[in-house]
């Protein structure tokens, strides 16, 4: 009787014991809590908190994702990219969809190309002429390129060709008759 009693004093103890073990790592499942959050504006996600690291992918604005409950730290929100765990400054991030991006009307200093990303080395889809209105997206001037919408489509063109300012054309009368040459 003795010996089944200390087996029993000896299962319930370890039970005790192994039971605490068994209910954290539960808990510990439990906590992965994530939230949907939105693309502010286009933005590359990278594996690390800090541009240093390497790309993870991009995220295009108004595109929904999962960031982990309480990871926003330094400036840097831990997400779940395509099933993968990645990093983003949490400036590009919000937790309600945005409104559409607002367009402001610039005008081409001269003929000016359109691309599918912000690099010259990326698809060329055509050119706008000079002087043409050109619809740009508030805040997404973005080492020194900017977003644009041309014929409903999103493209992206050099910052630095494009100015707020309408063109100012002269009209000029002759005094007296002339001849025009090739």
């Amino acid at each position: 009787m003795n010996k089944q009693m200390f087996t029993w004093f000896l299962a319930v103890m370890l039970l005790v014991i192994a039971w605490p073990s068994l209910d954290s790592a539960h808990k510990a499942e439990a906590s992965e809590t994530y939230f949907t959050y939105y693309a502010k504006n286009d933005f590359v996600a990278n594996t690390g908190r800090g541009t240093h690291y390497p790309s993870a992918g991009r995220v295009s604005f108004q595109t929904a994702f999962l960031v982990k409950k309480g990871s926003i730290v330094n400036g840097w929100a831990e997400m779940k990219l395509n099933g993968k765990k990645a990093y983003v400054d949490s400036s590009n991030i919000v937790n309600r969809k945005p409104a559409q991006p607002v367009y402001f009307q610039y005008y081409a200093r001269q003929p000016v190309s359109f691309y599918e990303s912000r690099d010259l080395r990326t698809k060329r889809y055509g050119s706008i002429a000079e002087d043409a209105i050109v619809q740009v997206a508030k805040g997404t001037v973005l080492n020194d390129w900017v977003e644009i919408r041309f014929k409903g489509k999103k493209y992206y063109v050099e910052y630095d060709q494009l100015t707020p300012r309408a063109p100012i054309y002269f009209t000029y009368y002759a005094t007296k008759t002339f001849t025009l040459y090739k």
